[in-house]
Order: structure tokens, then sequence, then C-alpha cells
């Protein structure tokens, strides 16, 4: 697991991501509005959704990548 500030992140999967606004929010660690939104101890590992269009945004903005899938086809054993 990535650290922060000397603690373990908590690992989480995102179901249902769409673009990765909320992804975005619960990882923190940027700029909006002229505001700083400090890093929060979350890591994203994990992101799918059904929607072509959003996942081709997600995966334009996100080191980590977002599967183009339904979430009924998840195997929860390959989940990282």
């Amino acid at each position: 697991m990535a650290k922060i500030n000397g603690n373990k992140k908590l690992r989480v999967a995102s179901l249902f991501c769409g673009c990765g606004g909320m992804d975005l929010g619960i990882q923190g660690d940027f700029s909006y509005l002229g505001k700083h939104f400090e890093s929060l101890p979350f890591e994203v590992v994990y992101a799918a959704d059904n929607d072509l269009y959003a996942t081709n945004i997600y995966n334009s903005n996100f080191s980590h990548k977002c599967e183009l899938k339904d979430v009924r086809d998840i195997v929860p054993s390959e989940v990282p």
C-alpha cells in the first residue's frame, strides 16, 4: 500500500466511476477555483464504468486506468 504522512492509504475500488469526479475528490491533491485540496489517505486501485465516453475522459485524466466493463462482469477476486 502507498503511504501518506507515514500512514497507509486505504485502497478504493471505484464502480460506476463515470469520468472520475468522485475519484478525484476522494484522492485529493488538486486545485479548483484557486483553492488547493490536500492529498487524502485514499488510493483508487480499480475503476470501472460501462460508458465508453466517460471512460475515455477518465483515462485521459488519471494515471491509473478505468476499465470499460459492466459491473455484473467484474470478478471480485480479480480486483486489486
